[in-house]
Parts: structure tokens; sequence; C-alpha cells
């Protein structure tokens, strides 16, 4: 990957997940490790995820959550466009100041999510 046209050392990767939560249960148990991780090896942790999650998540981390980051889902999610632009920003920033970054992004979906034929499938995006 490159950031502003420069390829990235080898040791600074890239590496996406994507994790299906169903419950807040599910939420503590899948995502809050990943989090804590994250924060133990010092990398800027950056919420951009609707007020329930966050609240889950700051109260399952004790005095960690003050480690967190956060911004208003709808500063992100406007346009696709935008939002990609918003990431690489943030993300050119961080990698500016030789600094890893977790980033816990959970668009605020307000229909359920469809398969192509229309009908429900059942899935919470985060």
């Amino acid at each position: 990957m490159s950031l502003a046209g420069e390829a990235l050392p080898p040791h600074q990767e890239v590496t996406r997940t994507a994790l299906i939560v169903d419950s807040d249960e599910a939420l503590r148990e899948r995502l809050l490790p990943a989090i804590r991780r994250a924060l133990d090896a010092g990398e800027n942790v950056l919420m951009v995820v609707p007020p329930d999650t966050e609240r889950v998540v700051r109260a399952s981390l004790g005095d960690q959550a003050a480690d967190l980051a956060r911004s208003d889902t709808r500063l992100f999610y406007q346009r696709l466009r935008f939002t990609f632009q918003t990431f690489r920003r943030y993300l050119e920033q961080q990698h500016a100041a030789g600094q890893r970054v977790y980033i816990v992004a959970e668009p605020d979906i307000p229909a359920p999510v469809r398969n192509s034929d229309g009908s429900g499938c059942g899935l919470s995006v985060v």
C-alpha cells in the first residue's frame, strides 16, 4: 500500500479485518481484545462508531477508554468518496507522525442489509 505516492516500509504493513457482531456480548468478546492489544502496543485507536457501540466499548475498557479517539459517524459517512478521503487524510497524518493506528469503523446503516433480490439477509454490519 502507498500513502501520498510513497511505498510503506515493510514494518508498516496494513492489516484489514472484518467483524460481524450481533450483540453487545459478542462485541465485548470479539472486538475488545483487539482494541486492548492495539492500546497496549502504543497504537492510536480511532473509533468511528455510533454512540451505542462507543458506550459498550468505553464501559468495557475501564481506564484504557481514555486512550480512545472518536469521530462522529456523521462526519465520516456522508458520501462514499468523502468517507474514503476522510479516512485517507487521517491515515496520512498518522503515517507522517510515524504512528501506527487501529481503526474501528461501523457505518450507521439506517435500513436492514438486503440481498440483491431485495430479501433481508439478517446481518448487522460492524
